[in-house]
């Protein structure tokens, strides 16, 4: 629902509201698949990296917000003032199910080493409230245009009061949350920009802004659907597996957390338990200032070369703070052995492979399995942790005549992380992708799934410089008025990772021991992040299309060709050692769409 008001010539008022409700969810039995007598279960390959079979683990997520807006813009001769409210609810529900079994095994070359239980199904449930206020005006004066403006954020959430029963792995299982609040937050951020017009000609411009932005913690993240009781239990565990006589069928009682018969121990003790294995620090809870942010920086020159045809030149930096962390209290240094491996010989790794990897960790055996205890904190409180985007653009904007219109342009970037600080407090795990939730706690999948690395390996990763060009021209026929576009893109190639599968008998000769927990291997990255990418990608693309007018109608024809050259360029790559650089993705092959539009 919008409204909208002109109440004089310089007064706009504007109001809307919104309600939408989603509901999203995979069958809950596999169709395809009788589960009885044996349900599927789901398989990960180590070899290829491949995920095959059944489904472990599948969302529903039911989402019922509300969202109201209402603005007034005020505009004179110099100025163009706009303040609003805006307001919003953040009702969600997301249970996690079983369409398979509530298992995954992992294969390594076929044969069977690890298992992953699942405690499904549970339901996590979060209510909440957004609300914002915002000023902003742009004043002209003389050769300068100035904006600036100013936004006043309030988040706050809570989680209802419910109870989560048994499941196939938890069959005890009778938990009881009480209603528990969530986060209450404060946050302002300022706006401020400068365009310049140098020489008073109107041909040369020279652009400056600044402003700060929130990402999603709350609404979605891990302080909104992330922080609900149901994803602080241990829902995941893993087991090692020997299956001595290759039936495929773990020769054991998986319910029985210990070790016992082809199982090992599970990872964590307190998988299905209603022990809460996550607190959140205080100080982050209430308060201004508590969101992760991130302050974007640009600053450029435009020129007009000759009439109808500019250059722009633009640099742009953005910066991340308020980084979130997860301290794995139960665990300290003397928890951990160190251990190196060499990375296997191989002409694509840098100078052939041979190098040592060192700075790696498992846990003792006596600490394995050992309960739980997480602290969502702050990154400063173990040192300094960064995250930088930089870039340089660069376009084209000609128009030489009616009918052509030429344009182009580069964009150069880098990625740079540095979480050193971090990584030397050997039970302090680095945050999950921005605006993404907190992974479910548990030990066994945070410390045990990939060799720990503590303040060395690839913590400090400067990232390379990446470039994509874009080219684009239209022409329109004169005559018979068919225009004709084509579009050439030249973009950097899919990240080279290389995860290597290292066995006991790798890491066995500098570790001194056997894997904790019988493991029998652990996946161990040879490359540094943002260090290396396959061979660029270029594609084509061609339309043809013109306009017929009927009187007041109007329908548009149109032919489109994707990918003319028939490219096979690879976008994505297989990061499995053992089947490293297979392609797994490429680019469509050359396809053609009729576009017919009709206006009246």
């Amino acid at each position: 629902m919008h409204w909208t008001s002109p109440v004089s010539s310089g007064l706009l008022l504007e109001a809307s509201f919104v309600h939408i409700y989603s509901d999203a969810a995979r069958a809950r039995v596999n169709p395809y698949f009788d589960p009885s007598p044996v349900p599927l279960i789901a398989v990960q390959e180590q070899a290829t990296g491949m995920r095959y079979r059944g489904t472990s683990n599948a969302p529903r997520s039911i989402n019922d917000p509300s969202t109201a807006r209402l603005v007034a813009t005020y505009v004179t001769g110099a100025h163009s003032m706009k303040a609003g409210f805006n307001w919003g609810t953040v009702d969600q529900s997301r249970e996690t199910f079983s369409p398979d079994a509530p298992l995954e095994f992992r294969l390594n070359r076929g044969v069977p080493n690890r298992i992953t239980l699942q405690a499904t199904p549970y339901t996590a449930l979060v209510e909440g409230m957004e609300a914002a206020v915002f000023v902003q005006d742009r004043w002209t004066v003389g050769r300068a245009t100035l904006s600036g403006g100013l936004r006043y954020d309030f988040f706050t959430d809570s989680f209802p009061a419910q109870t989560i029963g048994a499941g196939p792995l938890v069959p005890n299982r009778n938990i009881v949350f009480e209603k528990r609040d969530g986060v209450t937050w404060h946050d302002v951020e300022p706006r401020a920009g400068l365009a310049y017009d140098v020489f008073g000609d109107a041909r040369t411009a020279l652009k400056v802004s600044l402003n700060k932005y929130l990402t999603g913690d709350g609404s979605g993240g891990p302080f909104g659907i992330g922080a609900a009781p149901a994803n602080s239990m241990v829902t995941s565990t893993t087991r090692s597996w020997n299956d001595a006589n290759r039936d495929y069928v773990p020769d054991c009682v998986l319910t029985d957390p210990r070790s016992n018969g082809e199982c090992g121990a599970m990872a964590n003790l307190d998988f299905g338990s209603p022990l809460s294995t996550l607190a959140y620090d205080p100080d982050l809870m209430n308060g201004f200032g508590k969101r992760t942010y991130n302050w974007q920086f640009s600053t450029g020159v435009q020129h007009e070369l000759v009439p109808r045809v500019s250059v722009g030149l633009d640099y742009w930096r953005t910066w991340f703070g308020n980084f979130i962390v997860i301290d794995h209290r139960a665990y300290d240094r003397s928890d951990f052995d160190e251990f190196s491996i060499t990375a296997p010989s191989d002409p694509r790794l840098p100078g052939g492979g041979g190098y040592t990897i060192s700075g790696l960790y498992d846990l003792k055996p006596t600490a394995f399995g050992r309960a739980a205890s997480g602290l969502v904190t702050r990154s400063k409180n173990y040192g300094e942790m960064t995250e930088h985007w930089n870039g340089l653009d660069f376009n084209l904007n000609a128009r030489p005549r009616n009918g052509l219109l030429l344009q182009g342009g580069t964009s150069t970037f880098r990625r740079s992380t540095n979480n050193c600080a971090v990584a030397q407090e050997v039970a302090a795990e680095p945050p999950p992708e921005r605006g993404g939730a907190l992974p479910t706690y548990h030990p066994g999948g945070v410390l045990l799934e990939t060799a720990t690395l503590l303040g060395g390996g690839f913590c400090d990763a400067e990232g390379t410089f990446l470039t994509q060009v874009k080219l684009l021209g239209s022409f329109t026929i004169p005559r018979i008025d068919v225009r004709v576009s084509a579009s050439l893109q030249n973009l950097p190639g899919p990240e080279v990772q290389a995860e290597y599968t290292a066995t006991n008998a790798v890491i066995q000769p500098t570790l001194g021991r056997p894997l904790a927990g019988g493991a029998s291997n652990v996946p161990i990255a040879l490359l540094e992040p943002r260090s290396t990418y396959g061979e660029r990608m270029n594609q084509i693309d061609l339309r043809f299309g013109k306009i017929l007018r009927y009187g007041r109608t109007r329908l548009n024809v149109g032919v489109d060709v994707y990918n003319v050259l028939n490219s096979n360029a690879v976008l994505a790559v297989n990061n499995a050692f053992a089947s490293w650089q297979q392609p797994t993705e490429i680019l469509n092959a050359r396809f053609a769409k009729v576009v017919l539009q009709l206006n009246y």
